[in-house]
């Protein structure tokens, strides 16, 4: 059934309206973080950027981020970030869904490529699952900011890792299936070119 679902959504549009889809949505996705919620993690005055922060792994260094917070009075602000996150998550799960269904449609139909590719359909989307997770651990934390139990870093950091390793796979996939794209139109155009100038000799 779902197999199904997803071949009628990604039939619904053509290659091009598809190709348009995804390039307005990454923009939305990337004026939402830059214009709306990195202005808000900056208000917050957490110490370190999101990656750093996120991918520790170490409880200890995370409390002092946290201490930090508590010392500026600005840990509410940083409880806002995070629920402003699941805004942004929207966009990433949209947006990664329509660059992966745009990468789909304008790949040549080679088996192998059209297999990884369906496979990004389901998995890109997830990167927002796992931001959701983490989000809902770091709840936890904030809670007790300076005493939460030091084994709740770890799902929060791994959840955080998975994120952005899907993150990065999907930027790389949609940049490798452009290139993939380009390098078949130049292989069609001279093929069609020789084959034309083949029957001009003749």
């Amino acid at each position: 059934m779902l197999k199904l679902n997803t071949h009628a959504l990604i039939s619904r549009y053509s290659t091009l309206q598809w190709c348009l889809i995804a390039i307005v949505l990454f923009i939305l996705s990337k004026v939402t973080q830059i214009f709306w919620l990195d202005p808000l993690y900056v208000k917050s005055q957490f110490p370190v950027n999101f990656f750093v922060g996120q991918t520790t792994f170490n409880a200890l260094q995370l409390k002092s981020y946290y201490a930090i917070l508590v010392e500026l009075g600005t840990l509410n602000k940083y409880l806002i970030v995070q629920l402003a996150d699941y805004v942004f998550m929207l966009t990433v799960f949209i947006s990664h869904l329509s660059l992966m269904i745009a990468a789909y449609k304008i790949l040549p139909n080679i088996n192998l490529l059209k297999k990884i590719t369906w496979a990004m359909i389901f998995i890109s989307p997830m990167a927002a699952g796992f931001d959701a997770l983490e989000n809902i651990v770091s709840f936890f934390m904030i809670a007790n900011p300076l005493n939460f139990s030091n084994w709740l870093v770890y799902p929060y950091s791994s959840f955080a890792s998975i994120k952005f390793i899907i993150f990065a796979i999907t930027y790389l996939w949609a940049l490798l299936a452009i290139i993939i794209k380009i390098i078949d139109i130049i292989y069609q155009v001279i093929h069609s070119f020789l084959n034309r100038k083949k029957i001009n000799v003749i």
